[in-house]
Parts: structure tokens; C-alpha cells; sequence
């Protein structure tokens, strides 16, 4: 009798902890609203992929997944890394002036990276075996800098709280970047039809941002001085101190595995990869970055005085996560190259078992990316780069250890999902026990 008490006690606190209170509905609704968004824009480019994967050739999708990593890896420093302080402030104004400094470093930056790229194009895209892109480095610039103003007018839409402009231009994007790599197809050259239509997916994104920025926000930027643009530039100082070691050591550990296929085994195999982080693991962790910034958008609204809603508020999202996150981690573990040969050809079977094997850790990423953002509220910078920063050594041991050892492609990216694994459980419980010490400090 008393174990079935227990019993029955133990599932009412679980279907409390999964049920959703009152006080978290605005932040549900944020992460609901993004998270559909996001959901219906890979929708609309996975319903296309198996068309693109009887267009374009594996190393078609290779050169592609290159020109993704150089501007995932260059793109923070545009900014300085300054747009993720554009939701923090409480007044507009002054979110308004750190928009401003934003963009004038986007500028200067992209007009650096330009002379970067003229001087050193053969030798980066030699080293990384896609020499096709050799004549074409002046399309990498141009997607770098309209990622940069995406990027910068994001996160001014997430501090409005503009779930639902965000959502639908996510899918927007997918859907004017899907049709035009449809469409350019036939291009001599194949992958340059997948690079421009990822650039026209991104430039059509900033448009409807702008627009909508223009018309109900541009009363915040009237009144811009620069004295107040040097005041943000300091209050904010840290952001670039740690946040772009921080984000690029992030960045650099997700684009290691398709780097070190694409130098190690060509750009064939580093095709097979992309596809299989396009079709499995970009999808779950768009969604659940986009969860992460409606959590930072309702963590701004309490602000950092308030760690104890916090706290509550990023435990019962990590529980829930983690049971919807179940799901697809056991169809992939089971049937992933079934999937892949059935949907995309026989071409792409190998990618559907690098889906397999990357489903070990697809899971705990997808709990644990939407946490670690909350470490800009309580402006545990240092933290979150020294987090990062170890897992860059992890996977750069996984690398050396694979290079050295003559590992296949296989065995390679079975120790990097292994890696990855532990980094993603440390990452959420080391950001639930910052949390907690800050619940405790204020208490």
C-alpha cells in the first residue's frame, strides 16, 4: 500500500512538473510561437531536400557545408558579439543604442574581412578541399555580411518580443532559400546555386525584419547620440571580452566534424555529413535555440534580480524538453539509414548512418542549448566561455586522437558523439547550479 502511495504521489508531481502554470504561459507561448516558426521553416526545407539530393551531387553539399561553417565561424565578429545585449537593457532607448553600435561595427568589419579574404582565398579553400570557391570568395563576403545584419536585426525582434515576426520569417526565409536553390539548379557550377540560395533566403529575411522594425520601432533610433553609444560600448565591455572567445569556441566545436571531413576524406563525404546535420540535428537545435530565446526574452522581463522565477522557470523547461527530446532520438538510434535511402536515394545511405550514430547526443543538445543562453542574463560570461572553451579542447583531443589512430569517417564521428555527449550534460548542470547559487545569494 505504501509503495503505490508513493507510486501515485511520484506521477502527480510529474504531471505537475509537465502540466504548465500560470506564470510560465507568456514564456510557453514565446517558445511555442518561435519554435512553430522554426519548425515549419526546416519543414518547408526538408520537404524540398529529397529534390535537391537528386539535383546536387554529395560534394555539391559539400562545398555548401563549407561556405555554412566559414560564415557560422566569421559571423560573430562582425559584431563583437554586442547584438546579444540588445534584449538586456529596460528601456528601448537604450537598446536602440546598442543596436546602432552593433551595426557600425557589422560595417567596418565586413570591409575588413573583405581585404581577408582577397588576400588569403586560395589558401583557405585549398586547405579545406573545396577549390571551387576559390573564384567565387567575394560570395562568401556577401553572405557574410547579410548574415551579420540578420543576425543584428533578430535580436532586436527578440527583445520586442516579436515571436510571432520571428516565426514567420523563418519560414519565409526557408521558403524564398529553398525555391531559389531549386531554381538555380542548373548552374554550371551546382553548388553555387545552393550558396546563392541560402544568401537570397538570408537577405530576404533582413528585408521583412527591416520593414517591420521601420515601421513600429523606428521612434527609438531618433534620438541616437554618441556619448550614449560610448556609454552601452563600456557598460557592456565583457560581452566581447568573453562572449566571442565564448561563442566562436562554440561555433569552431560545431563545425569541427564537417571541417575535418571535408580536409580529411573530401568534400564527398563531408556532403553525406552536411546532409545528415541538415536533415536531423540543425532542425532540433533550431528549435531549440529558438526555445532559448524566448527563455532569454521572459528571463530579461524578470531580470536578474529575480534568480528564484529563473531558476524554477529553467528547471521546468529542461524536464520538459527532455521527454519530448525522447522521440526522435530513439527513431534515429533505430531506423536512421533505412530513412535516409528511402527518402533522399541510395546515394545518401551513409548520411543516414552518421544521423544513427550522431543520435546518441542529439538529445542532451537539444535540452541543454536552450539553458545555456540564460547565461547572459545573469551575466555569467566567463562561465559560459570557459565551458566552451573546454569543449573546443574535447573535440580538438577527438580530432588529434582520430587523425593520429587513421580512424575512418565512422569511428571518428562516433568519439566526437561521445564527446559531445558529456560536454552537453556538464553544460546543463553547470548552468542549473549557477542558477541555484544565484537563487540563494538573493534569498
Amino acid at each position: 500500500m505504501a509503495n503505490k502511495n508513493l507510486l501515485g504521489i511520484s506521477m502527480r508531481k510529474l504531471l505537475q512538473i509537465l502540466s504548465v502554470g500560470s506564470q510560465y504561459k507568456s514564456l510557453y507561448k514565446g517558445m511555442a510561437t518561435i519554435a512553430a516558426g522554426g519548425f515549419l521553416a526546416k519543414l518547408v526545407g526538408l520537404a524540398i531536400t529529397p529534390l535537391l539530393t537528386r539535383l546536387y551531387t554529395p560534394s555539391d553539399f559539400g562545398v555548401f557545408a563549407i561556405f555554412l561553417s566559414i560564415i557560422s565561424i566569421f559571423m560573430p565578429l562582425l559584431t563583437l558579439r554586442y547584438v546579444i545585449a540588445i534584449p538586456l537593457p529596460r528601456t528601448d532607448r537604450a537598446a536602440a543604442h546598442i543596436f546602432v553600435m552593433s551595426a557600425i561595427f557589422l560595417a567596418l568589419n565586413s570591409i575588413l574581412f573583405v581585404f581577408i579574404f582577397y588576400l588569403s582565398k586560395d589558401w583557405i579553400f585549398n586547405v579545406l578541399s573545396v577549390e571551387n570557391l576559390t573564384e567565387s570568395w567575394w560570395v562568401v563576403c556577401v553572405g557574410l555580411f547579410i548574415a551579420g545584419i540578420c543576425d543584428l536585426l533578430t535580436y532586436w525582434h527578440v527583445r520586442k518580443r516579436n515571436y510571432f515576426s520571428i516565426s514567420k520569417v523563418s519560414l519565409l526565409q526557408s521558403l524564398s532559400s529553398s525555391l531559389s536553390k531549386l531554381g538555380l539548379a542548373s548552374l554550371t557550377n551546382k553548388s553555387s546555386g545552393l550558396v546563392w540560395g541560402h544568401i537570397i533566403g538570408l537577405f530576404t529575411s533582413s528585408c521583412l525584419f527591416f520593414a517591420e522594425l521601420w515601421r513600429l520601432n523606428r521612434s527609438d533610433f531618433k534620438t541616437i547620440r554618441f556619448s550614449r553609444v560610448i556609454l552601452m560600448l563600456r557598460r557592456y565591455k565583457d560581452i566581447p571580452v568573453y562572449r566571442i572567445p565564448s561563442h566562436l569556441t562554440l561555433i569552431i566545436s560545431q563545425q569541427i566534424p564537417v571541417i575535418f571531413m571535408s580536409t580529411m576524406f573530401g568534400a564527398s563525404v563531408a556532403g553525406q555529413f552536411s546532409l545528415a546535420v541538415t536533415v536531423i540535428v540543425t532542425p532540433l537545435a533550431l528549435v531549440g535555440h529558438s526555445m532559448g530565446q524566448a527563455l532569454v526574452g521572459e528571463a530579461a522581463k524578470l531580470g536578474k534580480k529575480q534568480p528564484t522565477e529563473i531558476y524554477e522557470m529553467a528547471k521546468n523547461v529542461q524536464i520538459k524538453l527532455l521527454f519530448f527530446g525522447a522521440i526522435p532520438f530513439i527513431m534515429l538510434l533505430t531506423y536512421g539509414p533505412e530513412l535516409f535511402s528511402f527518402v533522399f536515394g541510395n546515394n545518401w545511405q551513409t548520411a543516414g548512418k552518421f544521423a544513427s550514430i550522431m543520435s546518441i547526443y542529439i538529445l542532451f543538445q537539444f535540452t541543454s542549448v536552450p539553458l545555456m543562453q540564460l547565461a547572459n542574463i545573469i551575466e555569467k560570461q566567463r562561465a559560459l566561455f570557459l565551458l566552451n572553451l573546454g569543449r573546443l579542447t574535447l573535440l580538438i583531443s577527438v580530432i588529434a586522437i582520430s587523425f593520429f589512430s587513421s580512424f575512418s569517417e565512422f569511428y571518428f564521428l562516433i568519439l566526437y558523439s561521445v564527446a559531445n555527449v558529456i560536454f552537453f550534460i556538464f553544460s546543463s548542470v553547470l548552468i542549473m547550479y549557477l542558477l541555484y547559487k544565484e537563487k540563494l545569494n538573493n534569498n
